[in-house]
């Protein structure tokens, strides 16, 4: 269901056939009893604020691009900080941190929180500033905003090559680790 607005929201509650009891007495219409009309008003009230902020509160459906709200989920922070957490397990997992001059490199991506981030090893950050990483990950998360997912993912591979090529150059004719798509369950 899209984003409602608050007269929506109490239409909904009204057109719902519901059995509610409250202090013995059957509740036909929660949004005209007086002891819950008031709370129905506030939430219809925070369903219109969501919707007067559009950019911050409304999310596109994946499948259809209907604005959805996302005033009642987990927020931003607390999401990408929990995906900045798996990125690093990841890279523990992966073995990423065991390579010979610790060149070990994770581009990762977490499609439900919206989140990408490149994390490298210490024989990397060495020589290049994590503010490099940063022009690549707007520039793949923008492709992908633009329906074109496949593409942004070759084109930050390519350009971590590049960068890589230039700043920390080839040393084994073999890499280490398999260079491959984990997907996660």
């Amino acid at each position: 269901m899209g984003a409602r607005s608050g007269a929506q929201f109490l239409q909904g509650l009204r057109g719902t056939k519901r059995q509610l009891w409250l202090e013995g007495e059957r509740v036909d219409d929660v949004t005209a009893h007086p002891a819950l009309a008031g709370a129905a008003q506030t939430l219809a009230g925070v369903f219109d604020r969501l919707l007067a902020f559009p950019d911050e509160c409304l999310t596109p459906d994946p499948q259809t691009g209907e604005p959805l709200n996302i005033g009642h989920l987990i927020p931003r922070s607390v999401r990408h900080w929990r995906a900045s957490n798996l990125a690093r397990r990841q890279f523990l997992e992966q073995n990423l941190h065991h390579t010979v001059g610790s060149t070990g490199m994770l581009i990762f991506v977490c499609e439900a929180e919206r989140y990408v981030e490149i994390l490298v090893d210490e024989g990397i950050s060495k020589r290049l500033d994590n503010k490099n990483w940063d022009g690549i990950v707007a520039a793949f998360t923008q492709q992908v905003k633009q329906g074109q997912t496949l593409q942004g993912f070759v084109t930050c591979v390519e350009a971590c090559g590049e960068l890589l090529k230039v700043h920390v150059p080839v040393t084994h004719v073999r890499n280490e680790l398999p260079n491959r798509l984990v997907v996660l369950g």
